[in-house]
């Protein structure tokens, strides 16, 4: 079982892996201080394809790879975001939201105008989405340990910061009455057990604390 989070670019698409790699460990180094970790976690980022084979890339390149549909899976071109130091993986994905043969491609969007509580100009960025017809989206296994989960969402922030993107998810990686979100909403309430609704949530990001410290007890210390 996994979780996904859905980042639709408002602004551009012309990002870099390297943008995305500096402001994603950031992200995550800022959200352990928050809660009293004092853990240096680096992430690191590879792209494959064709089978799992890795392909080489600059991290001055834009974060973009090939992302037509083929029904083999396993020639799809994704990334891979992993911890030094930690087993552990978060899957990136692009995708063209509008192809020959889609059934009904801007569904996501509909329910994102459906939910919205707070997204200003909505139905401007909703068009600005539409003509870029892209989206990434980050998927996280419930095996992985918890501070990859986390950071999930983290990297996710990330990418929707830098294309002025909003977030989406609707199967279980935060409660889905938050949604959508821009990253900066998304970064106030994500994993913050004083802004969950619900005692499950609240109950899961209290957990989630102290299991990090037990994960991260081998990683240096963030003045190190």
């Amino acid at each position: 079982m996994s979780t996904t989070i859905d980042i639709f670019p408002v602004a551009t698409l012309d990002i870099t892996f390297g943008q995305v790699l500096e402001l994603s460990q950031k992200n995550v180094n800022a959200f352990l201080k928050s809660i009293g970790i004092n853990k240096k976690v680096v992430l690191e980022v590879n792209l494959y394809g064709n089978y799992g084979k890795k392909i080489d890339f600059q991290m001055t390149d834009k974060f973009a790879w090939k992302d037509e549909y083929d029904e083999d899976e396993e020639k799809k071109e994704y990334v891979m975001f992993s911890i030094k130091g930690i087993v552990a993986v978060a899957e990136t994905y692009l995708e063209t939201i509008y192809q020959d043969g889609c059934m009904d491609p801007w569904w996501q969007l509909e329910e994102i105008i459906k939910t919205d509580k707070n997204i200003k100009e909505l139905d401007v960025k909703v068009d600005k989405i539409k003509k870029l017809n892209k989206k990434w989206y980050v998927r996280c296994q419930w095996s992985n340990p918890t501070i990859m989960y986390i950071s999930c969402g983290l990297i996710s922030a990330a990418i929707a910061e830098l294309t002025s993107g909003i977030l989406y998810s609707y199967d279980g990686a935060w409660e889905i009455d938050a949604f959508p979100a821009d990253s900066k909403e998304f970064l106030d309430f994500y994993y913050r057990k004083e802004k969950a609704k619900s005692s499950e949530y609240y109950e899961r990001a209290l957990h989630s604390y102290d299991t990090l410290i037990e994960e991260l007890k081998e990683l240096p210390d963030k003045s190190l």
